[in-house]
């Protein structure tokens, strides 16, 4: 029974002569070969087409060399070429009858994959070459199974890549705060995953008449990428203008295999590309809802050919980008919404200052931060003086703008950024002074008192003055001391600005709840009453300069 059963192989026997194989060719012929045949002293030769290593026999499974050409192998006339054809998969077997072991090792190094003993064994013969074509085809199958097994992981780990590009981007644009930020993230991930040299992002203007360039990704120390990054700065694309534009215009990819054979006039930045050293193009559109939000354009320095999977892979980035960029501009729009309700929500409707809620809020977060750093806190309650009798006159509508007017003016006299005015309630404003200290808070309050002088609203009912004036009452407290309190600090303030009303309006008073309030002060002991403990006696209030009184009161 013959080893190739169900076998179709390609036989060539080569000698100078054909009585010797003769019965060999007639039994590989029954037994089903495709057996050729060729005698001659140039045989081997024609076989191997004057040396060459493509036969002309095609297709050749098997190459037998009969004994009267043993000669010309242990010359080496032919070993190159034999060597090449058993290099190509195409075994070859030699005939002969050789005595010298040096002689076998000869043919042996010069490829053959069997020798056979003359005068032959037909039988043996017959086994041994089938042996050799079921290596032969072993060997290609193996072969054929090796280079499928390289192209499944090729395979592999191009969608091993894609995916992980598919998941870092979604991540990349999901963690984005703002939609420039995804742009740069996208970028960031397809240059470190496809590995191509520079890329940009183009959107369209606001009134979508041409797309400006958002971001670019590249590598900062390349000199030739930073001069081109710079230059396109400067370009616009209308509709069908540049790459850019026709991608824009088409919703199409588009890609450009070597930039140096383009002649089209719509490349306008190919003098750049090529300066750059850029070759390759790929321009894809990032489109969502049937709307294309952006361009996505990469280059590479090497001139490629269309690759229809990177395309692929590109436009399934460019879909997933378009799905994601638009639920981040969804998110972006919900977040500015919600936080200008926030803001909303924390301003006065009228003078649009910080509104009673917001005043208290900040009041709690600063006596908090303070009491760690052991640092000073300061409140200010200010009222606009015989504000009835002011829209009484001016009607109400006059009162708001009073009011308006006000707010300004105290947003501007208190302009620190650690310190916060709000409108507490009616005509009355609240203020609040972070790390503060008694010096700055009377420096303030003169400024106060400036400020609305400045806006000379008149008030032609008032008792106090012909213009509209404040009373204010301010309170200073160390909120790390214990039994001190947000509440407390309130309480005195507002205290004081009943003195202030008491002794006639248009003045302020300040109340310090411990002698830690003075310390540092230069009139210590001048301007500051020093009886602690003692209840608040409008009589014991010493003046210190027009408008200006101070009484130091304890906590206890």
């Amino acid at each position: 029974m013959s080893f190739c059963s169900g076998l179709s192989a390609a036989i060539w026997i080569v000698d100078e002569h054909p009585e010797p194989l003769r019965e060999l060719c007639q039994t590989l012929t029954h037994r089903g070969y495709q057996v050729r045949f060729q005698t001659g002293h140039s045989a081997l030769s024609s076989v191997l087409h004057n040396g060459s290593y493509h036969p002309q026999f095609q297709p050749l499974d098997l190459l037998v060399i009969g004994p009267g050409l043993w000669p010309n192998l242990t010359t080496g006339v032919w070993g190159p070429s034999l060597q090449r054809l058993g290099n190509l998969g195409c075994p070859w077997v030699a005939i002969g009858q050789v005595s010298q072991p040096e002689q076998r090792i000869a043919f042996f190094r010069l490829g053959g994959a069997d020798y056979l003993e003359c005068p032959l064994h037909l039988h043996e013969a017959i086994v041994r070459l089938e042996r050799q074509l079921i290596l032969q085809r072993q060997r290609a199958e193996l072969k054929t199974q090796i280079q499928q097994l390289q192209r499944d992981m090729r395979d592999y780990h191009r969608v091993e890549m894609e995916m992980q590009l598919l998941l870092a981007l979604t991540q990349a644009i999901t963690e984005a705060t703002e939609i420039e930020g995804a742009f740069h993230a996208v970028l960031d991930c397809v240059y470190h995953t496809i590995g191509w040299d520079y890329g940009e992002i183009w959107m369209p203007d606001p009134n979508r008449n041409h797309l400006v360039m958002t971001r670019s990704h590249y590598a900062i120390s390349d000199l030739a990428l930073s001069e081109f990054d710079d230059a396109s700065q400067s370009f616009v694309f209308e509709r069908d203008r540049g790459v850019v534009g026709r991608v824009w215009q088409t919703g199409r990819p588009l890609w450009i295999e070597d930039a140096t054979k383009i002649q089209d006039a719509f490349f306008v930045r190919q003098e750049l590309v090529l300066r750059a050293g850029l070759r390759t193009n790929l321009s894809v559109p990032i489109i969502a809802n049937g709307q294309i939000l952006a361009v996505l354009c990469l280059f590479h320095r090497v001139a490629m050919p269309c690759d229809g999977r990177l395309i692929k892979l590109m436009g399934a980035v460019a879909a997933q980008m378009g799905v994601l960029l638009q639920r981040k501009k969804a998110e972006l729009e919900l977040r500015r919404a919600n936080l200008q309700l926030e803001v909303l929500a924390k301003l006065d409707g009228l003078t649009q200052i910080p509104n009673r809620r917001c005043f208290d809020h900040y009041l709690l977060r600063e006596w908090q931060r303070l009491a760690q750093n052991r640092c000073l806190i300061g409140v200010g309650l200010c009222d606009v003086d015989h504000f009835k009798q002011y829209n009484d006159a001016y009607g109400h509508q006059a009162g708001d703008e009073c009011l308006v007017q006000v707010a300004r003016a105290l947003s501007h006299a208190v302009s620190e950024s650690a310190n916060l005015v709000a409108r507490y309630g009616g005509e009355e404003f609240a203020i609040v002074f972070s790390d503060t200290n008694l010096e700055q808070v009377k420096a303030i309050a003169h400024t106060i008192q400036q400020a609305i002088a400045q806006l000379a609203l008149a008030h032609a009912q008032s008792s106090v003055s012909e213009h509209i004036t404040l009373s204010m009452g301010f309170a200073i407290a160390s909120p790390h001391l214990p039994d001190s309190s947000p509440d407390e600090l309130l309480r005195w303030a507002d205290q004081a600005l009943y003195q202030a009303k008491y002794a006639g309006r248009n003045q302020f008073r300040v109340a310090a709840l411990s002698r830690a309030v003075c310390e540092g002060c230069e009139e210590v002991g001048n301007e500051i009453d020093p009886g602690i403990g003692q209840a608040i006696d409008p009589d014991r209030y010493k003046e210190v300069c027009p408008g200006v009184c101070e009484l130091e009161i304890s906590a206890s």
